[in-house]
């Protein structure tokens, strides 16, 4: 492609990907001569790239908590999918269709909501996007214009928008110019999707209502833009910072198969001690539940000829979040074996 600068200063041959045609002073290329041209939106697009999505699990590849591909009945506040948690009041059911998909499902009627959420940590990231332009977005499906993705921070200020409800994918985005952090300091950014009515309001659903989502996605600037995949090693890194196992992925808290990921000693019979390393540092100090190979929360079981059961004595030393357990016992030179996970979600 050739740029020609004719006599009275006009550059043609820049029309590619929608770009108009330039000026500039006869004879000179200087910054300031040059007229100022929007990039559309498509450019900017493509050219956005690298670490943008604000949102953790977006793609819904990580659940450590356990296999929904059946439909699951909703637990309010509970967490499915990693890093969304349900802030639901109407009875449905959530299920992972695989390739990225959500779907909620209303399996009753009334007057309310069914949703996910997820909060942005306060601390590090958040802050950096303090008083600065987010977008948020995601591919939506549903039969209810009652469908939304919405954005929270100390308001909600109709910052949502809304699907037709007419069964087919559709790209939702919604953008806000977020308040200073230091204005709220119990404040916290919220993106939420579901069923839901304007501005968070309850509103009326329908036994059969339901919405699928996937690429959810939160990023600065004015424009919505290609979802950002990650690999799910990445992802799961991410996740764990607030949850995580030390079963393997395909075994779940309470697993009763017999399977223990941490094994240990007893070299005394008064005072004797274990500590297990996290995958990634959590965010603060966890909630931990421990489980015996058979499902017990609480217990450890004892390899030896006491073939028994025993109880977990633990604790935590605030300053160190990877040395989570201290043991204490009374049975000499028995091998014991246990699972864990540890909690840190917002």
């Amino acid at each position: 492609m050739a740029i020609t600068i004719n006599g009275s200063g006009t550059v043609t041959g820049l029309s590619v990907g929608g770009l108009p045609d330039g000026t500039v002073d006869s004879g000179t290329l200087a910054t300031d001569s040059v007229t100022a041209v929007k990039i559309p939106d498509t450019v900017e697009s493509s050219l956005k790239s690298g670490r943008k999505n604000l949102i953790i699990n977006g793609g819904f590849d990580v659940w450590q908590r356990g296999v929904y591909t059946t439909a699951t009945t909703i637990v309010n506040a509970a967490v499915t999918a990693d890093r969304w948690r349900f802030n639901s009041t109407v009875a449905g059911t959530i299920q992972d269709l695989q390739d990225g998909v959500v779907r909620l499902e209303a399996t009753a009627a009334g007057t309310g909501t069914i949703r996910k959420y997820q909060n942005i940590e306060d601390r590090g990231l958040y802050r950096h996007i303090s008083s600065k332009t987010v977008t948020f977005s995601a591919w939506v499906k549903s039969n209810t214009p009652n469908a939304r993705i919405e954005l929270y921070q100390s308001a909600w200020n109709g910052f949502d928008a809304s699907h037709s409800g007419g069964g087919d994918w559709e790209y939702l985005s919604v953008t806000q110019t977020l308040v200073d952090i230091s204005a709220i300091p119990d404040g916290h950014l919220m993106t939420q999707i579901g069923l839901d009515g304007f501005d968070s309001a309850n509103v009326a659903i329908a036994i059969g209502d339901y919405i699928e989502f996937k690429e959810v996605q939160l990023e600065l600037g004015s424009v919505a833009t290609d979802f950002e995949h990650r690999s799910y090693g990445e992802e799961l890194a991410l996740c764990q910072r607030y949850y995580q196992k030390s079963y393997p992925k395909d075994k779940y808290a309470a697993d009763s198969s017999g399977f223990a990921t941490e094994a240990f000693r007893s070299e005394n019979s008064s005072n004797f001690m274990h500590c297990i390393t996290y995958h990634v540092p959590m965010r603060v100090i966890p909630t931990k539940t421990y489980y015996s190979p058979q499902g017990v929360a609480g217990r450890a079981y004892g390899y030896d000829s006491l073939s028994a059961e025993v109880t977990i004595a633990a604790w935590n030393y605030t300053e160190a979040k990877d040395i989570p357990l201290i043991q204490t016992g009374t049975n000499e030179g028995v091998w014991f074996g246990f699972n864990w996970v540890a909690d840190a979600e917002l």
